[in-house]
């Protein structure tokens, strides 16, 4: 639950901190302490966006960690690196690995000007995230997602390439 307040907020009662042991880039990351299945072990922090524009597609994007991480522990769900309150359902990526990862979300403003971006994890290993960055997205590529079934403004490399709608991503 954000705040609405600008700037980075701790949302649960549990300690979050900034801490130099194991940043993506520079000195420091956002870290969430660890927290082994126990009920209601919840911790997290986000930070309120304002100044958005409604109908507006933007892209969020960080890199994040977590030091462990059972599958066979139904308390245990990962780390959630992700968006919302901004008018339309939250976006999130799910993170189970202890290297940095990227995460890379799209989401489109409904009638409001903010969004809350959060980092959130139930009971597990310390998290950290770093790098956060919110940009309106515009894509600067021609069918770039294929929807007009051919490979209009794309140049051929070999003779084996097909458009098939087996496995779409979106669109």
């Amino acid at each position: 639950v954000g705040s609405g307040t600008p700037g980075w907020n701790n949302w649960t009662i549990e300690d979050v901190f900034v801490d130099d042991y194991m940043p993506h880039t520079g000195k420091y990351s956002a870290t969430l302490p660890e927290t082994f299945s126990q009920a209601y072990q919840e911790v997290g922090y986000g930070q309120w966006v304002q100044g958005l524009v409604p109908d507006v597609t933007y892209v969020m994007t960080a890199f994040a960690s977590i030091d462990y991480y059972d599958p066979n522990d139904a308390m245990q769900w990962g780390l959630f690196i992700g968006v919302q309150n901004f008018g339309r359902d939250k976006v999130q990526a799910t993170l189970f690995g202890y290297d940095f990862a990227p995460v890379i979300l799209f989401f489109t403003m409904g009638d409001t000007t903010g969004a809350d971006i959060y980092a959130w994890r139930g009971p597990g290993g310390e998290a950290r995230s770093d790098d956060y960055g919110v940009w309106e997205y515009h894509n600067y590529l021609i069918n770039a997602d294929f929807e007009k079934n051919d490979f209009t403004s794309w140049d051929y490399w070999n003779t084996n390439s097909a458009i098939t709608n087996d496995a779409p991503h979106g669109g």
